[in-house]
């Protein structure tokens, strides 16, 4: 995998990383549990693969593992 590999992840690949609803993370993001929102483009928000992975190596693995299989 390159060294620049660093995906924007959305709200939903979060959840279904998780096995949480959409609802769950958010709130998980407010009570300070999950690392806060940062801006993907105007329109989204969610964080960098890497923010993820310093967070929870766990869950990370489990995000790559569903972005290789979408592939």
């Amino acid at each position: 995998m390159a060294t620049d590999y660093d995906p924007d992840i959305k709200a939903e690949i979060l959840a279904v990383a998780m096995d949480r609803s959409v609802r769950t993370v958010e709130l998980l993001v407010r009570t300070g549990k999950i690392p806060p929102f940062a801006k993907i483009n105007r329109k989204a928000h969610g964080w960098k693969l890497s923010t993820l992975r310093a967070w929870n190596p766990r869950v990370a693995h489990r995000i790559d593992c569903l972005l290789i299989a979408a592939a």
